[in-house]
């Protein structure tokens, strides 16, 4: 589910850039040129002695837009837009993949989130259930359809978003699934 919901980010930013720039919404690779700077001087802002895992260290050293003067120069408008629209899309990837390295780094932090809300809901429900309150399971299995929807909506929409998403917004994308989680373990969870 996470690579499913990963590679769809990929495509959908790839969509959005070229879409937006053969219907000239903006200008394409310039718009994603830009977006790119902004994200490498985000993660550049970042202290290195926060992140765990060093894979923004790696990823900044390595990215940069793709300036479109240095492409060959050609007089068939086709080839060019071609190029454009190429360049515009490896902007797009590697925005796409900076985002998803600043998400791993939060990994542990959301980690914590997620079981200290567990933890929370699970003694809530424990002493709800000690006052012998009803609990219900058709509205746990009906949350139980609706469950990756909520968990991997956030991630997607933060990964292909066509504006600059700052990083510090990839921790707060647990926020609902931890809402989730304590919702169904505290309200409907007559099987947790």
């Amino acid at each position: 589910m996470v690579l499913s919901a990963v590679l769809v980010a990929y495509v959908f930013s790839v969509l959005i850039e070229i879409v937006a720039g053969l219907s000239g919404t903006w200008p394409v690779p310039e718009r994603s040129s830009e977006l790119l700077k902004r994200t490498l001087s985000a993660a550049r802002e970042q202290p290195s002695e926060d992140r765990l895992f060093g894979i923004l260290d790696v990823l900044r050293i390595n990215f940069a837009p793709v300036d479109i003067h240095q492409l060959p120069a050609t007089n068939n408008p086709f080839v060019e837009l071609l190029m454009r629209h190429l360049a515009a899309t490896s902007n797009r990837i590697q925005i796409v993949t900076l985002r998803l390295a600043s998400l791993v780094e939060f990994l542990p932090a959301m980690a914590l989130i997620v079981a200290s809300v567990f933890v929370d809901a699970l003694v809530t429900r424990n002493l709800r259930s000690l006052r012998a309150n009803r609990e219900s399971g058709y509205v746990f299995h009906r949350l139980q359809r609706i469950r990756n929807t909520v968990l991997w909506l956030p991630i997607f929409l933060v990964l292909a978003a066509p504006v600059f998403v700052p990083p510090i917004l990839m921790a707060t994308i647990v926020l609902p699934a931890a809402a989730f989680i304590w919702i169904q373990a505290v309200l409907f969870a007559p099987h947790v």
